[in-house]
């Protein structure tokens, strides 16, 4: 995952990142669900290829993959690269702006909101005025 990381600044402009193979599978890993947990949710936010070579016939644990697949799409910036503790700020995914804490050590990550992404609706009354409402989404 450590590479992955590393390079997450050349993702759509020199190639694709993947994370070498993203593991869903609940069993014949070699991960515990920690690990898969930190490596699905890393990729999601580093906007990485989430389907590469896993067996996804198998018993793949769904909650995770939509997990990771809502922290895509957004702008981000790693800081702390030097120790197995680094921050992860995804700004406009599909949960919004977040700040994932991921310490490899402990296989640990979390994930605190920033701001919720908004949506838009508009009213048209009778007498032709348009009122917008925006309301924050989870």
């Amino acid at each position: 995952m450590k590479n992955a990381v590393m390079r997450y600044f050349t993702h759509g402009r020199w190639w694709w990142n993947d994370p070498d193979c993203l593991l869903l599978r609940r069993e014949q890993t070699g991960l515990d669900d920690d690990a898969r947990r930190i490596y699905a949710l890393v990729s999601g936010a580093l906007d990485n290829m989430l389907v590469e070579s896993d067996y996804l016939a198998a018993s793949v644990d769904k909650g995770l993959w939509k997990e990771a697949l809502k922290l895509r799409g957004g702008k981000v910036e790693v800081c702390g690269l030097s120790d197995n503790e680094f921050v992860i700020m995804a700004f406009g995914t599909g949960r919004g702006d977040l700040e994932l804490l991921c310490n490899l050590e402990e296989k640990r990550v979390n994930i605190r909101t920033l701001s919720l992404p908004l949506e838009k609706r508009v009213e048209k009354r009778e007498d032709g005025r348009f009122f917008h409402y925006y309301e924050g989404v989870e």
